[in-house]
């Protein structure tokens, strides 16, 4: 790999980031608590992460879909070495709210993914999660804290990712999905993402 992350500035205008928000706020949030393998002997870990979110599926944008599927393929074939990759199956749209503090603690996105996931552009075989996104999709005058931050220690071989680029509105940023990463606790305001998962043949 010739950089362990990449981003593409100004990918989404602000018209589109209100947009793909309000459609997505328009879908109704739940709390966002991971449901096993995060706290002792498999139970709810509530305080692993404190986020509002929601499901988005290719057939209700595929536009959105299209758009960073192919910034993915450009990141994947310039700096991360072709990953061996088959598509996008699902995003989630994030919500950090100021008053409630809201925060992602530092974790990995590759996790084995089940028989229901296999059927991804008609792959039969068991798939990993290979390349991760963000999508900044609020102002980052509108809130204070909540950074998108790469665990120092991943980010040896290409330093640090410039972090007032990823703040800034309809910057897409991706990542191999086995690097740890984490959002700072928010303390003002709300903050908007979208994140989603390239799945791939089982890491080898």
């Amino acid at each position: 790999m010739k950089s362990m992350w990449s981003f593409f500035e100004n990918y989404f205008t602000p018209e589109e980031c209100k947009i793909i928000t309000l459609k997505c706020l328009n879908k109704g949030l739940k709390d966002g608590f991971i449901k096993g393998g995060i706290g002792k002997d498999g139970k709810v870990d509530e305080h692993f992460r404190k986020v509002k979110l929601v499901d988005i599926f290719l057939d209700e944008m595929p536009e959105l879909f299209g758009k960073c599927m192919s910034a993915i393929q450009g990141a994947n074939s310039h700096w991360f070495g072709d990953i061996k990759i088959t598509g996008l199956g699902y995003m989630q749209f994030m919500q950090y709210n100021g008053t409630e503090g809201g925060y992602y603690r530092e974790h990995q996105d590759t996790i084995w993914m089940g028989t229901s996931e296999k059927q991804i552009d008609g792959v039969d075989e068991n798939h990993h999660r290979k390349i991760s996104f963000s999508v900044q999709l609020s102002d980052s005058d509108d809130y204070d804290g909540c950074d998108l931050v790469l665990s120092g220690t991943d980010c040896e071989q290409s330093g640090p990712p410039p972090a007032l680029t990823i703040r800034q509105q309809g910057t897409l940023f991706t990542f191999p999905s086995f690097m740890r990463h984490a959002v700072t606790p928010i303390t003002r305001g709300t903050r908007y993402a979208l994140v989603g998962w390239v799945i791939g043949p089982t890491w080898r």
